[in-house]
């Protein structure tokens, strides 16, 4: 949902915002997890616990707020503040797993001499019942900028959590990329992206668009373009009709 705002530094500029139905399959944290190994004369003591939360099935929401601006024929400046409102609250099978190891004046000797783990290290581990929480979606912040010449896009990207994430980090991430629409029907892509959560990573795509048909196909690798060097790879698919 957009709405174009006149202004007298560009030629267009338009401010709107996007709502989002998240649905959360599952939920995995470790709340809290220490371990302590201690040597002494007499041998050595070790001490650890955890605490962890698990839930399945949560919906939740998000809300993005943005603005844009064309300036001339070629530029188009935008900026984005992601996920600004939105939780995803959790209510079925809520667990909480809580464990614990023990063991004092441990050695070699006295481990052989029992011949059983148990009669010198106490650890056990149990199940309880959680409370209803909801988890806050990472809030984040995007300044893009777009100029065409001719047939050639040329694009950059800034991009940054507020805080990290499975799917997000604090470090800033900076991308550029170039797509040629000589073709009108096949455009190809290419791209870099340093930092974030990818670290360096090079990309490849194109596009299938015969009349309203969308077609998207993108590939990146994550590390240096060689296959030797590469820590994975990451491939997205898009496809839909337009109106």
């Amino acid at each position: 949902m957009g709405e174009p705002v006149k202004v007298s530094f560009a030629d267009v500029f338009a401010v709107g915002g996007t709502f989002h139905l998240f649905y959360g399959g599952g939920y995995a944290k470790v709340d809290s997890a220490d371990f302590s190994f201690t040597t002494a004369s007499y041998g050595f003591d070790i001490d650890g616990s955890y605490k962890a939360t698990r839930a399945l099935g949560g919906l939740g929401w998000g809300v993005d707020m943005g603005a844009a601006a064309q300036i001339g024929e070629k530029l188009i400046l935008s900026f984005e503040l992601a996920n600004v409102l939105g939780s995803i609250p959790w209510s079925n099978e809520i667990k909480s797993e809580v464990g614990y190891i023990r063991g004092d004046s441990l050695t070699v000797l006295n481990a052989d001499e029992n011949n059983n783990d148990e009669d010198v290290v106490d650890d056990s581990s149990w199940t309880v019942e959680g409370e209803k929480f909801s988890t806050k979606l990472p809030a984040a912040v995007r300044l893009g900028c777009l100029y065409r010449e001719g047939a050639v896009v040329l694009t950059a990207d800034y991009y940054q959590s507020f805080k990290n994430g499975a799917w997000s980090s604090s470090k800033p991430r900076f991308a550029v990329g170039t797509e040629w629409q000589k073709i009108p029907w096949l455009p190809l892509r290419a791209g870099v992206v340093l930092g974030g959560r990818i670290g360096f990573g090079t990309s490849f795509g194109f596009g299938i668009r015969p009349g309203k048909f969308v077609l998207d196909l993108g590939i990146m690798n994550r590390g240096f373009i060689f296959p030797k060097n590469s820590k994975g790879l990451i491939i997205a698919l898009d496809m839909g009709v337009g109106f």
